[in-house]
Formats: structure tokens, sequence, C-alpha cells
């Protein structure tokens, strides 16, 4: 993972901060643009806590396709990170590309852990059981 830091620095655990966890497009090992898109957003300046989910360097599956492995370890590492940072509320879960598909399935499985879910650039789709009901369920 990586952490983008706030501005203001300060203890980590001495402040309630509210939270992004980021999961970036393509092959998830670097954040990318994204840092430079969450300076510009002005959530650092506010003390926000955004935390990029990284693939680790051995792994050349995208998260969407690695059969259920980010819903199942969302609830683990959300844990490990409230431990180290104080996180005000739920987290908000942000996915770009093929991160967006690994958000969506780490939210619908995992659905008490996070106040908002946004998907960039991304679409759910059945593959390896993430995505939506078929339309005719939804109607």
């Amino acid at each position: 993972y990586a952490i983008i830091k706030p501005e203001r620095p300060c203890h980590r655990r001495s402040v309630a901060r509210p939270c992004v966890l980021y999961l970036p497009c393509q092959n998830h090992k670097e954040v990318g643009p994204a840092e430079d898109f969450f300076r510009r957003s002005g959530l650092l300046e506010k003390g926000w806590l955004v935390v990029a989910l990284l693939n680790p360097p051995g792994s050349v599956e995208p998260f969407h396709v690695q059969d259920g492995w980010c819903s199942e370890m969302l609830p683990n590492f959300m844990a490990w990170l409230s431990q180290r940072h104080m996180i005000q509320g739920k987290a908000h879960l942000v996915g770009c590309g093929n991160g967006g598909r690994a958000a969506f399935d780490g939210a619908s499985h995992n659905p008490d852990l996070f106040h908002t879910l946004t998907m960039i650039d991304a679409i759910p789709s059945p593959h390896r059981g993430v995505g939506l009901l078929s339309k005719d369920k939804l109607v």
C-alpha cells in the first residue's frame, strides 16, 4: 500500500481523519497520476488520509481476476489500517479502471466497511463472479 500524506502533519493516532481507500487501474503496481489528482483535490489540505492499495511486487494479475481476493482481504486490511491511523467513520472506497471492478467486488461483499463507493472509468463485469445481477433481475 502507499499513503499519500496529508498536508497538515500530525501524529497518526492523535486526530481522526476521513479516509479514502484507492484502488488504482491496470496492474495496480503504482499510484500513478491519481496522486496528483488527490493533491489538487484539496482533500490532503483538509487532512484526509488517502491510502492506495497496490499489488505485491511479484503479482502479475489485476485485483479483479484474483478470485475475490479483494473482497476477502479488505476487512483485514481496514482493521489493520484502523489500528495504525484514527479513521473518522467509514472509509470512502474509490477504484479506477480495473481497480473499480475490484472496488465494486470489495464493497458488494463488505458493504458495512465503506461510506461510499466511487468507480472511475470502470464497469463491473460478471468475470469470476464480480458484477451486477442480470438486467431482468434488477428491474
